[in-house]
């Protein structure tokens, strides 16, 4: 597993920054920052951002096909492809993807590495990204899964 310090600002699911309770710009520490950029590219499409052309993992570009096992393997491929070796090391990142019914399926990103969580490095096996992802139209929605 890689070693994972960077942080940046805190941002929602949507993008949107938050302030601390001073008024200031939140931090988030490096598990936080690293999953808002794996949602970032997850969530973008080649040519999307226009600052980074090659940014994104085109999900995009499934919408409209057939909710295949071979579709669903090349969204994995793609996905692992978008973070694997950019962000996360190849073995720190996986993807799987599940059909729900005929125009939706549930994407789920495995993240795992050390990172830097208030001022200590903790070891994740595995933090989940979900999206529900349409076929039809719209773009991937979070979906939120609880443990309890």
């Amino acid at each position: 597993m890689a070693i994972y310090v960077d942080r940046d600002v805190y941002t929602t699911f949507e993008g949107d920054l938050e302030l601390d309770q001073k008024g200031d710009l939140k931090l988030a520490d490096s598990l936080e920052t690293y999953k808002s950029v794996a949602n970032f590219i997850l969530r973008s499409d080649f040519g999307s951002y226009s600052p980074a052309p090659n940014v994104g993992s085109n999900l995009g570009s499934y919408i409209g096909q057939t909710n295949t096992r071979d579709v669903h393997e090349n969204m994995e491929t793609s996905i692992t492809n978008s973070l694997a070796g950019k962000i996360f090391a190849l073995t720190d990142v996986g993807a799987d993807v599940v059909p729900m019914d005929i125009n939706e399926a549930l994407c789920f990103v495995n993240l795992a590495g050390t990172f830097l969580v208030s001022g200590e490095l903790i070891t994740v096996e595995q933090d989940r990204l979900t999206y529900s992802f349409p076929y039809i139209d719209g773009e991937p929605t979070p979906l939120v899964i609880s443990n309890g």
